[in-house]
């Protein structure tokens, strides 16, 4: 769906018959009040707004969007020249800034670009969505071994961290590798970064951890210091 947004009924029927000879669904708003008070069918493709609306500035129109976190990629027009605007615009992740009149040519590839990056976000939520539903079928310790081995540790090393067996710990890993439909580390490294998962230790914090323990297991414990490792 493309929303139309100009005070000028002119310039909305011209834009929303193009739009649709091109086989674009098309909703016309005469103002930013009455786009924001309708009820919107699904989430819009593209908005191509006049940037100086009669109700409101169309970058506050597009500033509400983004602080809603709705990614509405942004189409602008204008029949007054602004550079300073459209600098702000484009900033804020406007796909184009066109001065009118402009070609229907130009209207034509900036809303394709528009619809083109809207796929693309749907795309990568979804996936993320995907994500985010095989990690909640990871069960707290298999979240725990995840996030280990994704910092690098070795299922001997983990294993130690836990208190947990060496074959315990492998049976997690797979649980892991298979709920998260990954056949690799690297790729799920890469699905724990998506998804921010912070790893819980590091394989130095492991080494150093052993290293100290084993030196003081050779002091005599009349010579020992007190330690955080035997915490």
């Amino acid at each position: 769906m493309i929303y139309v947004l100009d005070a000028d009924a002119c310039v909305r029927e011209d834009i929303c018959r193009l739009l649709c000879s091109v086989g674009y669904r098309v909703e016309p708003f005469d103002s930013a009040g009455a786009l924001l008070s309708d009820k919107l069918a699904g989430d819009p493709c593209c908005l191509v707004t006049e940037a100086r609306l009669s109700d409101q500035c169309g970058l506050a129109l597009q500033a509400q969007f983004i602080a809603a976190r709705a990614s509405v990629p942004f189409v602008f027009m204008t029949s007054q020249g602004d550079i300073s605007m459209s600098v702000r615009a484009m900033k804020a992740g406007a796909i184009d800034f066109l001065e009118k009149p402009f070609r229907d040519q130009q209207l034509l590839e900036a809303v394709s670009g528009a619809v083109a990056r809207n796929a693309e976000r749907r795309k990568a939520a979804r996936a993320l969505e995907a994500l985010r539903k095989a990690h909640s079928r990871l069960s707290p310790r298999e979240k725990q071994v995840m996030s280990l081995v994704v910092a690098g540790n070795t299922n001997k090393g983990i294993g130690a961290v836990l208190g947990i067996s060496l074959v315990t710990v492998k049976i997690h890993r797979r649980a892991v590798m298979d709920k998260m439909q990954t056949r690799t580390l690297a790729a799920l490294v890469l699905k724990a970064n998506t998804l921010g998962i912070v790893s819980l230790a590091s394989p130095c914090s492991i080494a150093d951890s052993r290293f100290h323990l084993s030196v003081r297991q050779q002091i005599p414990s009349r010579h020992r210091q007190p330690s955080n490792i035997e915490a």
